[in-house]
């Protein structure tokens, strides 16, 4: 996706913060019970202390809650908007964290950092990349993890179907099911969906990401749209 949309994608973030929280307090997409699954494995406690990136960290509040029952030597995270850093500020702050927040597209701040990581995790954040910017990320992701390490992945993905049906499915879930949104909020939403979300189908990406290097530790699906995979870079 071009530099341009991106920072477009972060408006429903940025201009609408309150339809995000409600999304994630209703648990639509899944994001508390899927992170608390990624965060809380027991394989990561062999990893202590870690360092972490975060891509596309938004305010870090379910990740800084989850991160307090491990030892953590850094935090850093990426993130195009503003308003998300300044509010990942407080959310690790609040929980002692160590951290260092940077703005900017998070396939090119990886250009920027001479650090490895135990941990790199990305929640609803890649599936904003066409094709090529998901293969590219994860070949840069490879390299930046530490031997041992691994990559979170949480995210939507399409499973066998076109675009054109996931989108469509996916819109009929919200008008269905998310309840708890006024039907402006749900069109914003749509909206935002409409223009901004590339899924790719979960098998060619579980592919790609073999390509770059990665074992495919563990593959978590919990609905026909919201998944977690777990991208482990074997020790030498």
């Amino acid at each position: 996706m071009p530099q341009t949309m991106l920072q477009s994608a972060t408006q429903l973030f940025t201009d609408n913060w309150k339809i995000y929280q409600k999304i994630i307090n209703q648990n639509y997409m899944l994001h508390r019970s899927l992170q608390q699954k990624a965060i809380l494995l027991s394989r990561l406690k062999s990893l202590e202390p870690l360092s972490v990136l975060d891509l596309g960290c938004g305010d870090a509040q379910l990740i800084s809650e989850q991160l307090t029952g491990f030892e953590v030597d850094y935090y850093t995270g990426y993130d195009l908007s503003a308003t998300a850093l300044a509010l990942a500020s407080k959310n690790l702050e609040s929980k002692s964290i160590a951290y260092e927040l940077c703005q900017g597209a998070m396939e090119m701040l990886l250009d920027t950092t001479t650090s490895s990581f135990d941990i790199i995790h990305s929640s609803f954040a890649i599936h904003h990349l066409g094709d090529s910017g998901k293969k590219t990320l994860l070949k840069k992701c490879f390299q930046k993890l530490s031997p041992g390490g691994l990559f979170i992945i949480i995210d939507v993905f399409r499973d066998a179907v076109s675009l054109e049906t996931y989108k469509r499915d996916y819109i009929s879930r919200i008008r269905s099911h998310w309840n708890y949104l006024p039907d402006s909020e749900k069109d914003m939403v749509v909206d935002h969906i409409l223009r901004y979300d590339y899924p790719a189908d979960i098998s060619i990406f579980k592919l790609w990401a073999k390509e770059a290097g990665f074992t495919v530790a563990t593959a978590t699906v919990k609905d026909s749209f919201h998944k977690m995979l777990l991208l482990r870079k074997e020790a030498n």
